[in-house]
């Protein structure tokens, strides 16, 4: 809604049957903008997804960074969840032209709490700020040293040891959905060569 305010035109991508970006629809879309289409000016991908939890594959996001990177356009990467990652996947990729999202509501318990934080070229600050600036939810105190204690006395040890208990109600999850719902799925082991934390209904047997 705020970029459509701003006069910017969202423009929603198809996806691989796994649900990672597509890499080829991404640069059909710039070679479309090229030629005469609206330029983009910057890609925003879920990493892991949600609702799917499909994991990007690091030479994915590389791939997509490095293209958007060609084009002249801003990559926005939201990790919301990246400590829902039972098998090591998350990574981060940098870059002039990255934004990386991260946000405290999911991993640490703070929904509403309105707090996370962003990791980006330090050139973009001055235009960050007078973004911050018109924003009227903004975090409370409390909600500030909340976050600080979590990166300082918690961490992601903190959340892993707490995610390790999710991990056998999840296999009985996956096992279950993958028996009941075969073939119509795109299956455990299909989701886990991209990453995947969730069985998904496939987008074809």
């Amino acid at each position: 809604m705020a970029l459509q305010m701003v006069g910017a035109e969202p423009v929603v991508l198809p996806m691989t049957k796994s649900y990672a970006p597509s890499l080829e629809a991404l640069r059909e879309a710039f070679s479309s903008s090229s030629s005469g289409g609206k330029r983009i000016r910057a890609v925003t991908v879920v990493n892991p997804g949600n609702p799917t939890g499909t994991m990007i594959p690091l030479p994915l996001l590389e791939a997509i960074r490095d293209l958007c990177e060609a084009q002249g356009a801003f990559l926005v990467v939201d990790n919301t969840y990246e400590y829902f990652d039972y098998d090591g996947q998350h990574r981060c990729v940098e870059g002039d032209h990255v934004v990386n999202l991260f946000s405290f509501s999911k991993a640490y318990g703070a929904m509403g709490w309105r707090v996370g934080y962003l990791a980006y070229p330090s050139y973009l600050r001055p235009d960050l700020e007078k973004i911050q600036d018109t924003i009227i939810i903004t975090p409370t105190a409390v909600s500030q040293a909340f976050a600080l204690a979590c990166l300082r006395d918690a961490g992601k040890p903190w959340v892993l040891e707490r995610l390790e208990s999710l991990r056998e109600p999840r296999r009985i999850i996956r096992d279950a959905l993958d028996a009941a719902l075969s073939p119509l799925t795109t299956t455990t082991e299909e989701k886990k060569e991209e990453g995947g934390n969730v069985v998904s209904p496939g987008t074809g047997a």
